[in-house]
């Protein structure tokens, strides 16, 4: 084996307003006074899955479910921010869930979804009714939907109503189609084209427009799953194009744009949540903000006056729905100021190193800043200001890097989150307190112990495709390191690594790990042989990222199987109680190695033979051995002969 391997300390950034680097990161905020969620009236009936639009700065909800397993809403109920009022409007014709909605010219097109709001049965629908809420009446003759669905998403551009994707399901289906139909309609002329489908199938999503372009986000391929997929549709050209994925896989979410940002709220990633992510489409880049108060999916969600209202929802697609309406202030959350936050190390020397925490602003006027240090079971520890002073290695004054270094006083060895408390005094006082924005450790390290490959191939050879199993060790003195995740990363593009975070338990100090985790190496047949592939693992303990370690292995010539099977006279008896002997005739005048491994890869045998010239005859006792299948490897400079013995 050729084993060369060096220790990085990793760093952690965010960029944006969330924890980029972190493998398993949870980001949470808690607020304090003027927070930039805060709770409204309630929805006075309680549902999801229901279509929200906005009318002349009102809001208002139709149809959806009440319960699991009944039949679907026709109610209608207005909202009006200014009042915090809710009243009640004429129902819809048609009792429906999972519908379509577009605004055109102050009137509601409630498009499709499903009459029957009962699990494993459908009634899919095509009509389409029209809402107009100053006359607080309905319009039921327009020309029905092409492709009858559920679960679509509809948006406006040009005066024209696209719908995209959604379920078609006939009566009794077990299992619904998945589409990736795009139909649009003119209200003008009130007829139905159809255009390019989405490149991705999908239900549960949720379209919106910038600059006249639609962004078709998230929603379900199916298995009860979201997807993170953004593909962007140009209605003057009838095409699509790839976009930045969402941050997480998500479906069933709240949808609403202000000054240009789309904002994603709440919704489905394998389980409710109440996660908020920001959209830029001018730079295709994802951010995360402060967190809804209550988790939730199948929500809708409404902007007036530049705040969104997040309304309804259900805490688990099998449960209850709720009424719950709590209104999001962007103007409140300074968490949208922050830029970044770095630490200049992530693997801390408890008593000898500092750690120097570094912000930057967007608008640094009136702010002041409190990096807040406590141990993982939210223990406070310690806190200082930070400053733009140019003087942390942080730039030049007045350049809205705020910063500081703390000293690690402290000789006790764990781990660290980083809060930071954001205030601004203008007219009132505003304080985010924004919590595990950054962590670092004073455990450790834990380094790359060693490595193995195993199975039946272990030696890596171009075009060959290996198992690797990885040995960590804790190098602290006292502490041990928990929740150990890592993830392998090829610094050679001829060889790739599965990126899955493999999980390695604890760890106590002084020690190795204990847990025969595998991960998958590929080589291309194109890697030329004697190159040193360098390995890299991020190590991470309780999700977040603390070492950097590297590794190399060297690629190999390929063996000849068959020219040293020529040598190999004997192999008996097999299968064996306890005596295997081996007789080679051997003139070639090299060196040879004999090998036994057992079925994981493990070498329990092994010996080593120099210029051998003549006859060799080696017996190995494998009586103290468990009964089982075996492998025996012999080599001879480039050959190599593996067989199988039985040992009973």
């Amino acid at each position: 084996m050729n084993f060369n391997k060096s220790f990085t300390p990793a760093k952690i950034v965010l960029c944006g307003a969330f924890l980029l680097v972190a493998l398993l990161s949870q980001f949470s905020n808690s607020l304090a006074q003027d927070k930039p969620w805060t709770t409204k009236a309630p929805m006075p009936t309680a549902r999801f899955w229901y279509s929200c639009e906005v009318v002349n700065g009102k809001i208002y909800v139709f149809g959806g479910a009440a319960t699991n397993n009944t039949p679907a809403l026709a109610s209608v109920e207005e909202y009006d921010p200014v009042t915090d009022t809710w009243t009640t409007k004429t129902p819809m014709p048609t009792p429906r869930y999972l519908t379509a909605s577009a605004v055109v010219d102050g009137k509601i097109y409630i498009i499709g979804g499903d009459s029957i709001f009962i699990l494993g049965w459908a009634d899919v629908l095509h009509s389409m009714e029209v809402y107009d809420p100053s006359s607080d009446t309905w319009d039921t003759q327009r020309t029905p939907m092409p492709t009858g669905r559920y679960a679509a998403s509809a948006c406006l551009v040009n005066g024209i109503i696209y719908v995209m994707g959604g379920v078609y399901m006939l009566p009794g289906d077990a299992v619904g189609r998945l589409l990736n139909v795009v139909e649009a309609y003119d209200p003008a002329t009130d007829t139905w084209t159809t255009k390019a489908p989405m490149p991705t199938a999908r239900f549960a999503l949720s379209t919106v427009v910038v600059d006249g372009k639609i962004y078709a986000m998230g929603g379900s391929a199916g298995g009860g799953h979201g997807i993170n997929t953004v593909e962007l549709y140009d209605p003057e050209t009838d095409t699509w194009t790839m976009k930045a994925s969402m941050p997480i896989v998500n479906c069933y979410f709240g949808t609403g744009i202000i000054d240009g940002i789309i904002y994603t709220i709440g919704g489905w990633d394998y389980s409710q949540h109440s996660r908020v992510f920001t959209f830029d489409s001018e730079i295709d880049e994802w951010s995360e903000l402060n967190t809804m108060p209550t988790a939730r999916l199948g929500l809708g969600a409404g902007v007036v006056n530049e705040k969104i209202y997040a309304i309804g929802g259900a805490p688990h697609y099998q449960k209850p729905p709720i009424s719950i309406n709590e209104e999001y202030d962007t103007h409140l959350d300074l968490l949208l100021l922050i830029e970044k936050i770095e630490l200049d190390r992530s693997y801390v020397k408890p008593g000898t190193d500092t750690v120097c925490i570094t912000t930057k602003i967007k608008d640094p006027s009136g702010i002041t800043l409190l990096a807040e240090i406590e141990a993982f079971d939210q223990t406070p520890v310690d806190s200082l200001q930070l400053f733009d002073d140019g003087n942390h290695n942080d730039g030049n004054a007045d350049d809205s890097l705020y910063a500081n270094v703390w000293p690690v006083n402290s000789a006790e060895e764990r781990n660290y989150y980083v809060d930071l408390q954001v205030t601004r005094i203008d007219m009132d006082t505003v304080i985010n307190s924004l919590s595990n924005m950054a962590s670092f450790t004073t455990i450790g390290p834990v380094t790359c112990e060693d490595y193995t490959f195993t199975g039946s191939d272990t030696e890596p050879n171009p075009g060959d495709r290996l198992r690797l199993n990885l040995s960590l060790k804790n190098n602290s003195t006292v502490a041990t390191a928990t929740n150990i995740g890592a993830r392998l990363i090829s610094l050679d593009t001829l060889v790739s690594i599965s990126d899955a975070i493999v999980s390695l338990g604890d760890i106590a100090a002084g020690e190795d790990s204990t847990f025969e985790k595998i991960y998958i190496i590929n080589i291309s047949e194109e890697c030329p042989v004697n190159t040193q592939v360098l390995i890299a693992i991020d190590i991470a303990s309780e999700g977040y990222i603390f070492w950097r370690d590297t590794f190399s292995i060297r690629i190999l010539e390929p063996v000849n199987i068959e020219e040293i099977k020529e040598t190999i006279t004997r192999i008996y008896p097999n299968p064996t109680d306890n005596i295997l002997n081996i007789e080679i005739s051997n003139t070639s005048n090299q060196g040879l190695e004999i090998e036994i491994l057992d079925i994981t890869g493990k070498v329990i045998y092994q010996r080593e033979y120099e210029n051998i010239s003549a006859h060799l005859t080696e017996q190995i006792d494998l009586s103290g051995y468990a009964k089982g299948i075996y492998l025996i490897k012999v080599r001879q400079a480039k050959s190599v002969y593996v067989g199988k013995i039985v040992v009973r």
